[in-house]
């Protein structure tokens, strides 16, 4: 046999050896990854009926983003009690009360239209990964951070809350009323079309 055909031989070896060791470390990593999410939360998933308005009622940690599918999922962590899920839907409104610890449980809520969220009591909210013609925000003692999102238009009415608009979200126009030590921060101002804002003394807003 030809010295060349016996480099060939070798150098297919060697090929088919890297990507058996690639595959097993890859599905090694993916399995530990498994396993410790498993560890330190179990999911529990709801399916819902068609909803366009949320209204998160008490304190609680939610994550919002688009879908071809309504559901609601509850992580928390393993070996707690599982928290009481008392959600509720009228007509297309999903109303969520406090669900666990806010710290430590998580609400997602994959959503295929939504036109309104209400926030109110401490709540903390997250949108990602969303698309929406509007979106309106009425938020009293509220957090909320909005990203990877693309929104047409987004109106807010805030009472003594924090609003975040990173720079991966686009909008054509952000309207905004901001009221009793409120703050907003849009990040994203070169994908922003049009900005309004209203404040009182004790408000701010920064455009970046």
């Amino acid at each position: 046999m030809k010295q060349s055909n016996y480099i060939i031989i070798a150098l297919f070896v060697f090929v088919i050896g890297c990507t058996l060791v690639l595959f097993i470390s890859a599905r090694g990593h993916e399995n530990e990854s498994y396993f410790a999410n498993k560890e330190y939360f179990i999911d529990n998933e709801y399916l819902l009926d068609s909803i366009n308005v949320i209204v998160a009622e008490q304190e609680a940690s939610i994550n919002i983003r688009s879908s071809d599918k309504n559901s609601l999922s509850i992580d928390y962590p393993k070996g707690e009690k599982e928290p009481d899920v008392l959600f509720r839907i009228s007509n297309d409104t999903l109303f969520i009360p406090k669900v666990g610890s806010p710290n430590e449980t998580y609400v997602n809520i994959h959503i295929k239209s939504l036109s309104s969220i209400i926030v109110k009591n401490k709540n903390s909210i997250r949108i990602n990964s969303f698309s929406s013609d509007k979106l309106e925000i009425d938020a009293e003692q509220a957090n909320i951070n909005i990203s990877d999102a693309l929104i047409d238009e987004i109106v807010i009415q805030a009472i003594h809350s924090n609003i975040s608009i990173y720079s991966t979200t686009e909008t054509a126009s952000v309207s905004a009323k901001l009221e009793r030590e409120s703050n907003l921060r849009i990040n994203s101002a070169k994908n922003v079309g049009k900005v309004n804002i209203e404040k009182d003394e004790s408000s701010r807003y920064s455009l970046y």
